[in-house]
């Protein structure tokens, strides 16, 4: 078994919370207790481009303010989970869980726009898609949490952090890999916001198993 781990971290910003954070530490989320959550549309706006047809079950659930909670859980194939925050001091969990190589398929995107955002997505399964962009260009959009792990083979994970003092972790475990001639899974992450660039970011990535492959940029003025 394979073992890569890739650690990017660019100077790390004195009494910055996540700067404390050990090496392979999960980051704790911010401990608020779930409280139920108004949709304030039942029309489907998906970044995830499914058509109906090919979806079990779908989620959307949008909330805009200070200090959300949202969570959502499915199980099985074809899934598609949509979470949107706008505000400031907000959580996002979602949970998609298959048994591979039987079920995936799963699509997961979480958008938060502000700061002080943790996200935690987690799926099992094979050709998942997990998808988070937090923050926005401007230096009001700063110190965001995302968190993402996927069980399985062929899955993608993707995390987009624009501004300064964002933490991202991904860690992917494939089951088979290489062994079956079976590509691993890839992990994507970009920090910062292009040309502009950003400051104090931190970045982890781990993969187990074989044949998977992970980028990290991280953009600086």
């Amino acid at each position: 078994m394979k073992k890569i781990q890739l650690l990017a971290a660019a100077l790390l910003m004195t009494g910055a919370a996540f700067a404390q954070s050990a090496p392979n530490a999960r980051p704790a989320a911010q401990g608020r207790a779930a409280s139920v959550q108004a949709i304030p549309t039942t029309t489907q706006i998906s970044a995830t481009l499914r058509s109906a047809a090919s979806v079990d079950h779908d989620s959307y659930v949008e909330q805009v303010g200070l200090n959300n909670y949202g969570v959502v859980r499915q199980t099985g194939s074809n899934q598609s989970a949509d979470m949107y925050q706008n505000g400031t001091g907000n959580d996002a969990y979602q949970t998609q869980s298959g048994s591979s190589p039987l079920n995936g398929l799963n699509t997961a995107y979480s958008s938060q726009n502000g700061s002080n955002n943790y996200v935690d997505q987690v799926q099992s399964g094979w050709r998942g898609v997990a998808i988070v962009e937090q923050g926005g260009t401007g230096d009001a959009q700063n110190s965001n949490y995302a968190v993402q792990e996927q069980v399985g083979d062929l899955n993608y994970g993707y995390i987009d952090q624009d501004s300064d003092n964002n933490f991202a972790h991904q860690k992917q475990t494939n089951a088979t890999g290489l062994i079956l001639g079976i590509p691993g899974n890839f992990a994507d992450t970009r920090q910062g916001d292009g040309s502009n660039g950003s400051n104090n970011q931190w970045s982890q990535v781990v993969q187990d198993g074989s044949g998977n492959a992970a980028i990290v940029r991280q953009d600086h003025p």
